[in-house]
């Protein structure tokens, strides 16, 4: 009690400036509020600021529903095309040697594509493509046909 009397006059001082200090910034932040609305209000008021904001999101949200729709179309697009591939080497003929013969198989997600084969002999070479719908062709397939279809078809995503 004795340190409260002897300290009176300093406590109030403080208690003064402590009041002043907390008023100085309640008043700049009520006063950065005000300028932040005063700009917005320049050339209209709050609410016409307001629906143009809310104008602004809806057609950015049409907007991006629209770029949406366009990204799926592409990747769908991408999906139809053939972009996985399989290739398998080999011998053709037992009189050959250094694996020049292959069959490559190229799919889209869905199993649509074509089989390329090459086979390289000493005297003749000659290349084949077959085409693959669902994953099936309608014409016979090699053993290194099947081979390199069958992996192709485990890479897509259907």
């Amino acid at each position: 009690m004795e340190f409260l009397q002897q300290h009176t006059q300093e406590l109030v001082v403080a208690a003064l400036a402590f009041s002043y200090i907390t008023t100085t910034v309640v008043l700049f932040l009520r006063l950065r509020n005000y300028k932040q609305l005063s700009r917005l209000a320049r050339g209209g008021n709050v609410e016409d600021h307001i629906m143009e904001l809310e104008r602004r999101t809806k057609d950015q949200a049409k907007e991006i529903s629209s770029l949406q729709a366009q990204s799926d179309s592409i990747f769908e697009q991408l999906r139809r095309h053939p972009h996985v591939w399989e290739l398998v080497r080999y011998n053709a003929f037992e009189d050959t040697g250094g694996e020049l013969s292959f069959s490559l198989a190229m799919v889209d997600d869905y199993g649509t594509g074509f089989v390329l084969s090459a086979i390289h002999g000493r005297e003749e070479s000659r290349t084949y493509a077959k085409k693959i719908e669902g994953g099936k062709s309608r014409h016979t397939l090699s053993s290194e046909e099947k081979e390199a279809l069958k992996s192709a078809l485990q890479k897509t995503k259907p």
